[in-house]
């Protein structure tokens, strides 16, 4: 089960050292309401205002479940882009491990092409839940209606219902898929260490490796 995976992730990193217990339903809860809402992402902003957190606390929580290159059981991923500057086109280009290098990146609608010196202040970040603990949340038996009966008034008013949603096919589309739930790479890599120096995920070294490189 999910929230499992969430408690096991929680205890055996540094993270109960740092946020209450209760942190991991909440972040549960928030998973579950943004599934049946069909957002693609999920807005670290918005998990800080609902659960009335400062921004720094909640993307490094968020952090301490992101997707970690040496281990299997992380429940989140982070997605990597940037915006094209032409302005006709409003192309996000996503950013691969395997495109990691100081060469070109095209976009794929306009053609336009970046060198990665370039584009590297502008990079932003996507958290989402991976594909296989999607799976295990579509067979929860306690992620739809009594999740969604305890969860905060706040979250819930925040995004449009289910219902909604599904007759609105242009919204499903672009929800959770914008601007206001990306984050700062640089951001990111500042906050990706405990207080003592210790490295929360890894899944940004070979980002963080790269830009250093190119400095």
């Amino acid at each position: 089960m999910l929230l499992k995976k969430l408690e096991n992730i929680y205890r055996e990193t540094t993270c109960h050292n740092i946020y209450p217990d209760f942190y991991v339903n909440l972040l549960y809860n928030f998973i579950i309401v943004n599934k049946e809402q069909k957002n693609k992402f999920l807005n670290p902003y918005h998990f800080s205002y609902v659960n009335n957190i400062s921004i720094e606390e909640s993307l490094t929580f968020f952090l301490y479940f992101t997707n970690n290159l040496e281990e299997q059981d992380s429940v989140l991923d982070i997605e990597l882009f940037f915006e094209c500057s032409n302005g006709s086109c409003d192309n996000r280009i996503f950013l691969k491990e395997c495109e990691l290098d100081p060469g070109l990146y095209e976009c794929n609608l306009c053609g336009k092409e970046y060198i990665y010196q370039d584009i590297k202040p502008f990079i932003k970040a996507y958290f989402k839940l991976n594909d296989l603990d999607f799976n295990l949340l579509s067979n929860d038996p306690n992620s739809t209606i009594n999740i969604l009966e305890r969860v905060s008034d706040n979250l819930k008013v925040k995004s449009p219902s289910f219902e909604n949603i599904e007759n609105t096919c242009d919204y499903v589309s672009n929800e959770g898929d914008n601007s206001e739930s990306a984050v700062s790479f640089d951001m990111l890599t500042e906050l990706n260490a405990t207080v003592d120096g210790a490295i929360i995920t890894n899944a940004l070294s070979p980002y963080e490796k790269l830009m250093q490189r190119l400095m």
